[in-house]
């Protein structure tokens, strides 16, 4: 517990004066950090699709069809040229 003696020296000492904030580096900071939040939110949206598809594909052989994954073909057209 303060006793009266600490809370009448602690009033008789000026207040600091508060140090100059530099706001260039605090905007400069605050911009790192944004975007790194912006990078990792990213990441996390592609893994999370990535394991989505995935888990879809799995269901999908799981089920027994032949038909999960779509091959990429020539248009019709290139078919016949050859």
């Amino acid at each position: 517990m303060l006793s009266q003696q600490d809370l009448t020296y602690s009033a008789k000492q000026p207040r600091p004066e508060p140090d100059e904030v530099d706001y260039a580096q605090r905007d400069f900071v605050n911009l790192v950090a944004t975007i790194f939040l912006l990078v990792l939110a990213l990441c996390v949206s592609w893994t999370v699709r990535a394991v989505t598809d995935q888990e879809r594909q799995l269901r999908c052989v799981e089920s027994g069809r032949r038909d999960c994954v779509q091959i990429a073909t020539p248009p019709q057209g290139m078919r016949a040229l050859r």
